[in-house]
């Protein structure tokens, strides 16, 4: 319970404000419905008159004319009294804005502007670089369907999956190409940071392209660890120890020649 409601509500009911109008105060002010309910339950504590009965008895003819006139001026303040209700704490409910601005709606990606590429000559390296640097820059495999450039498509997905979270990029060369399936998905899971994706590659070289830059790119040595060729193993793990500055890291070279040369490296770059 809250004492500043409770007086509050004490304060206007000695005063003679009607609960109706207490309770549509506070409810203004942002009070909870719950809260005034359980305020008002609580008993009030009675104000003690003013006057004692046999005093108003003995001196009642005497101010009779004086009563009458504080009486209706007492009256008149009740009427046109203004309540003002206490602020709300951080405890109670605020009132819900009927204002709020909702937010705003995401924006769509404008669709590329391939006027320039239609223009240039067809099937030429100009205008696959121009569709395939629209299709990454909108990571967009579609405009890689550009009839002109049918022979450089290919190499125009795998551009999008560099930079494409989404594997289904590399759905096209489970029909075409599909020497360029595990390609694709080490470019995805490169760009996702994602070794599970790298742990099903069976191509070593791609194998092992994945575990390193996924490696390189979070700074975990031990991400190294499963890659098959070891001269591979050995430089993922030195570069990580270089951008780390730990020596320590070296240790994990087996080959002794490279892991001193490791050590080597990272002491140079103090």
């Amino acid at each position: 319970m809250h004492p500043e409601l409770q007086q509050y509500i004490q304060k206007n009911s000695h005063a003679g404000v009607s609960a109706e109008e207490i309770r549509k105060a506070l409810v203004a002010a942002g009070w909870d419905s719950k809260e005034i309910d359980a305020a008002f339950s609580r008993p009030l504590h009675q104000k003690k008159p003013a006057f004692h009965a046999s005093f108003l008895i003995i001196f009642s003819i005497a101010v009779l004319a004086l009563g009458a006139v504080i009486g209706g001026i007492i009256f008149f303040s009740k009427l046109t009294r203004v309540v003002s209700p206490p602020q709300t704490t951080a405890t109670s409910t605020p009132t819900p804005s009927l204002t709020a601005t909702p937010s705003p709606l995401p924006t769509a990606q404008p669709t590329p502007d391939l006027t320039a590429c239609e223009r240039m000559a067809p099937d030429s390296s100009q205008q696959y670089d121009c569709y395939r640097e629209a299709a990454v820059a909108a990571e967009d495999p579609a405009i890689c369907d550009a009839p002109t450039i049918s022979g450089w498509k290919p190499m125009c997905m795998l551009a999008v999956a560099e930079v494409s979270t989404d594997e289904t990029v590399c759905d096209y060369f489970k029909v075409h190409y599909t020497g360029f399936m595990e390609h694709c998905i080490a470019n995805v899971a490169i760009v996702n940071r994602d070794t599970t994706r790298c742990s099903a590659i069976q191509d070593k070289l791609w194998h092992d392209e994945c575990y390193q830059k996924v490696a390189i790119a979070l700074n975990q040595p031990e991400l190294c660890a499963p890659i098959i060729d070891e001269k591979d193993r050995d430089t993922c793990v030195s570069k990580i120890a270089r951008t780390k500055l730990d020596a320590q890291i070296c240790e994990s070279i087996a080959d002794a020649e490279r892991r001193a040369t490791c050590q080597r490296a990272v002491n140079s770059d103090y």
